[in-house]
């Protein structure tokens, strides 16, 4: 057993963000089903690009999304953490 796997450890996470990080893909799973109602604008059509923008623990779940789209997505998504585009 990996000392990862120590249930006491869950003990140092006062703030509950492996319960967060654990229901990530769920959530996304429910944004994807989701999105078969939305109209977008038209001109979405002719983007080139995703830009995801996120601040904090926010931002870990735009990671893992940009990473799911780097293999099967048609369009590069990137993930911008800071005040900027």
């Amino acid at each position: 057993m990996s000392p990862l796997d120590d249930p006491a450890l869950l003990s140092l996470d006062v703030s509950g963000m492996l319960g967060h990080v654990s229901s990530v893909g769920l959530e996304l799973t429910r944004a994807w089903a989701a999105t078969r109602e939305l109209e977008l604008p038209s001109g979405a059509a002719g983007a080139t690009n995703v830009v995801l923008a996120s601040m904090g623990g926010s931002a870990s779940a735009g990671d893992y999304f940009a990473a799911l789209c780097a293999e099967s997505g048609e369009l590069p998504v990137y993930g911008c953490r800071g005040y900027a585009l």
